[in-house]
Formats: C-alpha cells, structure tokens, sequence
C-alpha cells in the first residue's frame, strides 16, 4: 500500500497549529487565575479617611481646635503580592508591616518620631478637629499613613491624640476593598488613646490581602494533557512520513 507523504505532512503540519492553539487558550486562564487577586485593587483609586475624636469615658466629641495631619509612610507594590514600600524617610524605622498585628502603638510612635526629626511633607494640609470631634481627609490613593497631632487646641488642653496608622483601602469581610476609612480615637487621661475602625467588619490591609501569585495547579493539568496528546499524535505521524 502506498502511503501518501504530502497528505501526512499536511496532517502533521494541522496538528501541531492546532496543538499550539490549544496551549495558547489553556495558559491564559492560568495566567488571569494569578492576576485575579491584584487586578481587584486599584492603585489609582482616591480614598477618604475619616476620623471620630471622642473621649474614652463619656463618648463626648473632644479635642475642638486641635489639629491633626495625615502623612503617607508607605506606598503598596503589587509585583509579587501586597508589599508596603517606606518612604526613604523611614528607612531608619525597620522591616514595613506585613501583618495586621504589626498595626501598633510602638511603629506609630516610631514613624512619629522620625517624622518630626527629619522633617515632613503632609499628604494633605492639617485639618482642625470640628466641633462633632471629627476630621476627613480626601483625595488619598493607596497606602499606609501615619495620623498624628500638630497641635493642640485651647478649648481642649487635657486631651492629646497619640499617633497611629491606618490603610487605605480597608478590607471587607468578602475580601472586597473599601477606599473610604472610617475611623474611632478614644482618648484617655495622660496623652494615651487607642484608634480603630469603626464598623467591625472591616480590617486594615496586609500581605495575605493580595498575596504572592502562585502556579495554579489544578488548572495546570489541562497544559499537560494537550502536550502529552500533541506529542504523541505528532511523533505518530512523524514516523509515518519514513
């Protein structure tokens, strides 16, 4: 029996385009599996962040005159996962937080002090607590910022905010972003306070936000059966053509 050469090249020729089609359609959805999770937090998105001043033990408003100011410690990377990114003026501050755990007094007071030592450009001009305690800053796009007292107002001597930080955007309990931070400082006698979000539901951002893109290997599997399926098919024909 005769076997026809062109017939089976052409054959094999067919297969390998199709082969190659194949590959190309199962790899992009790997390829949006890793970006899923980047791609739903937007770099350029402006925010708000809002703070509430009440005192500790009465939940009156306080603080009337005092002025507070927000200013961007770090900016948020998104090349191989959450990643906050100091501002080069607080390279002397240590490793950036990468757990929500590491949110406390003692890098807010630390990022305070280099601050005032080194000097500071606001994110935005001080805003004076209103009358209701509260304060709203406007216009941030993402990233980690240190909240902290300019000065203190004369209607309100005992009362002293102690620096603290906050994301921007939060987290959802739905692991949707949030770019408008609301925000609660209960003061207390001698300069202490704490800060947190308001409605509960919510968290500050961390690395286990968006994290690290890693090989998907259940959808992986289609890649190498349509190799496997390609190569043999191929190699069967390439031996016909002998």
């Amino acid at each position: 029996m005769r076997i026809d050469h062109s017939r089976i090249r052409l054959a094999a020729h067919g297969v390998l385009i199709i082969w190659i089609l194949l590959l190309l359609s199962a790899a992009g959805p790997l390829r949006a599996a890793a970006a899923e999770d980047t791609e739903q937090l937007d770099l350029q998105r402006e925010g708000t962040i809002s703070i509430r001043f009440v005192d500790g033990q009465n939940g009156k408003p306080f603080s009337f005159g005092t002025k507070v100011g927000v200013f961007r410690a770090a900016d948020i990377s998104l090349e191989n996962g959450l990643q906050f990114v100091y501002d080069e003026l607080f390279e002397s501050v240590g490793k950036p937080p990468t757990q929500a755990s590491q949110y406390n007094d003692r890098l807010a007071d630390r990022l305070e002090e280099v601050a005032i030592f080194k000097g500071i450009s606001l994110e935005v001009p001080s805003q004076e607590i209103s009358e209701d305690g509260t304060v709203h800053f406007s216009g941030l796009t993402p990233g980690l910022f240190l909240i902290f007292q300019m000065s203190r107002g004369t209607d309100s001597p005992r009362y002293q905010v102690r620096p603290f930080v906050v994301t921007l955007p939060v987290q959802d309990a739905d692991g949707s972003f949030v770019y408008d931070a609301e925000m609660i400082y209960k003061s207390r006698d001698h300069g202490q306070g704490t800060a947190s979000l308001i409605h509960e539901e919510h968290r500050m951002i961390d690395s286990s936000s968006v994290p690290a893109p890693q090989e998907n290997k259940k959808a992986r599997w289609p890649l190498i059966v349509i190799c496997l399926a390609g190569g043999i098919i191929f190699g069967f024909l390439l031996t016909r053509l002998r």
